[in-house]
């Protein structure tokens, strides 16, 4: 149960802080500097893939919770993704 508990955590926060990058890249490309939209994409990517790295190594090396339990909210945040959005309506946003 820990292990999900904390892979769900990290999920959420991976998806938080994409949300704050992204919206700070929109924001960039409002002012027509998309190439700096670009850079802050990239390095949030490369951050949170790095940081979700480490959370998980330090983790899985403890042996504080189960390593597939850890995984699994993060390997299956896509698969729902793309059922959410086989349900959606054309029309909703």
């Amino acid at each position: 149960i820990l292990g999900g508990a904390i892979g769900g955590v990290l999920a959420l926060a991976n998806f938080f802080f994409m949300a704050i990058s992204a919206d700070m890249a929109a924001d960039q490309a409002k002012e027509q500097e998309q190439t700096t939209g670009k850079k802050i994409i990239k390095v949030s990517y490369g951050m949170r893939l790095l940081i979700l790295g480490v959370f998980l190594f330090v983790f899985a090396k403890t042996g504080v919770c189960n390593l597939i339990a850890l995984v699994a909210p993060l390997a299956l945040v896509f698969p729902i993704v793309m059922v959410i959005e086989f349900f959606r309506k054309s029309g909703e946003t």
